[in-house]
């Protein structure tokens, strides 16, 4: 197993071993799940911030572009969430499947008869 407790190893395609540890793909989700709830407290203060300031009676050409402009940070920010939960949600559900794998085939190799 290369030295790593609890990886599953794997071959690529070159025949190069490739080791999986669940337990540090899960705390890599879970630090981008933790970064995507930070955004979104960041985006919804600051969107707070932005809202109270275009009510304020700002008007004219600069603050209908300011708010364009901020419509489309907040609309890419949303899609940042998105791709941040994904991310969080795949590296979850790779873990698990790693831990079965190495759970099967260790099941395999100790019934075993020798």
């Amino acid at each position: 197993m290369g030295g790593v407790e609890g990886g599953a190893p794997e071959s690529d395609d070159s025949g190069a071993r490739v080791e999986v540890v669940p337990d540090v793909v899960r705390a890599v989700g879970r630090s981008i799940s933790q970064a995507g709830t930070e955004l979104r407290s960041a985006l919804e203060a600051v969107g707070s911030e932005v809202d109270s300031l275009l009510e304020s009676g700002w008007s004219g050409p600069a603050a209908t572009r300011f708010a364009r402009g901020w419509t489309e940070t907040r609309d890419s920010g949303a899609g940042i969430l998105a791709a941040l939960a994904d991310l969080a949600e795949t590296l979850d559900s790779a873990a698990g499947t790693y831990e079965q794998t190495e759970d099967a085939l260790t099941t395999g190799i100790s019934s075993l008869t020798l």
